[in-house]
């Protein structure tokens, strides 16, 4: 997996906002999985009551809106094998120690709506991720393959 920079390192993470696809999404999923060895994990990002409709689509894991930053660092942790099993550790202190761990970690950000884009990117990267915007589908294959 390489980002279209070859000196950089890979991407740890993929956030996608399902809506930005639409009825392509499952077509995304299997090209990613198709084109991209070594794939990083893809957290789906969907509307409220949506887990059910899209569990078979192949993400890591989804998170529905309204979402907390708490629950999107829980999820983010857990993907990228940070977080505390069943629990345990929980508290100001572990989550600091948690966000302190992001630091050097890449993610994608698959978002078309740019205040959507902005508000995202500053919260990841105020935890100490080192974050790369697509605005579509096909501009995030390009950055992952």
């Amino acid at each position: 997996l390489r980002s279209t920079t070859h000196d950089l390192q890979p991407f740890d993470l993929v956030y996608l906002d399902r809506e930005s696809l639409g009825e392509l999404c499952g077509q995304w999923m299997s090209a990613l999985r198709r084109q991209v060895n070594n794939a990083p994990p893809v957290m789906g990002l969907v509307p409220f009551g949506a887990s059910r409709e899209h569990a078979q689509e192949g993400f890591s894991v989804l998170l529905e809106r309204p979402w907390r930053t708490r629950r999107l660092f829980n999820a983010t942790a857990r993907l990228l094998g940070l977080a505390p099993q069943d629990g345990a550790g929980e508290g100001a202190q572990k989550e600091a120690q948690t966000a302190r761990s992001y630091a050097g970690r890449r993610a994608l950000l698959v978002e078309d709506n740019r205040v959507n884009q902005l508000v995202a990117r500053r919260l990841l990267e105020k935890e100490g991720l080192e974050v790369e915007v697509a605005n579509h589908g096909l501009e995030a294959l390009q950055r992952l393959e």
